[in-house]
């Protein structure tokens, strides 16, 4: 049965923006990171994800852009690790970008990597025109990302 109208969650900034990858899996998809879906653990198979299989030990990235300049303070991620049961793990290190006036700069750090609990970074509120996450894969190990939230300011 389809679902209703009430049914469907409320957009968000995250799902009406502009969604690209350096790399999609196909039987994944780039719409999970911001399906607004909260993963029960780092190696969630339940929910939808996006992974970069099977490439490995490589540098990735996603990004969202915007269809306007829009204030953000904050961001997290929920990594994607199915240790035990897949070749998926938590990345070796990840930076973020934003995007302003046309140009991509980097963000200070730290950038935290943890499994089980989204990762969370703070900045000064700042209007941009999108976010980049660029993801450095453990070497021998493809990753990926279950949750990608955006806070706004």
């Amino acid at each position: 049965m389809p679902a209703s109208v009430e049914d469907l969650p409320d957009p968000t900034l995250a799902s009406t923006a502009e969604l690209t990858a350096s790399h999609t899996w196909h039987s994944d998809s780039i719409e999970a990171v911001a399906d607004g879906q909260n993963p029960k653990s780092s190696g969630d198979h339940d929910i939808a994800r996006h992974t970069f299989w099977p490439n490995k030990g490589t540098a990735e990235w996603i990004q969202y852009e915007f269809a306007k300049p829009t204030a953000l303070k904050g961001t997290s991620v929920y990594w994607f690790d199915d240790s035990g049961r897949g070749g998926c793990r938590l990345p070796k290190s990840w930076k973020m970008l934003y995007k302003k006036d046309g140009e991509w700069h980097d963000l200070p750090g730290p950038f935290p990597v943890k499994r089980d609990v989204a990762c969370a970074v703070s900045f000064e509120p700042m209007v941009v025109e999108g976010l980049r996450i660029e993801i450095q894969l453990q070497d021998g190990w493809s990753g990926g990302v279950l949750e990608w939230a955006l806070i706004e300011a």
